[in-house]
């Protein structure tokens, strides 16, 4: 099996923004959308690092609502 190089810079862009327009409405915050000028010599650690720290943010976020939900495992069993 082969893997096919990416098809265009638009492509790429595209592959990129769209999980990050399905993000957005979840984590109630407006994320960056990759544009052309971005990916430019010299922009991409500038893009890097905000996929990272949007990555980092989701992960906070999602730990942090699995342990309130466990707390509230934890308060319902002892209340009962």
């Amino acid at each position: 099996m082969t893997i096919k190089p990416p098809q265009s810079i638009e492509w790429i862009i595209q592959k990129i923004n769209k999980p990050l327009q399905s993000i957005s409405p979840l984590v109630q915050d407006e994320l960056t959308e990759i544009k052309p000028e971005n990916l430019e010599y010299g922009q991409i650690d500038n893009i890097i690092r905000i996929l990272k720290n949007t990555r980092k943010m989701i992960h906070t976020a999602r730990n942090i609502e699995n342990q309130s939900e466990i707390r509230e495992q934890i308060y319902a069993a002892v209340a009962k």
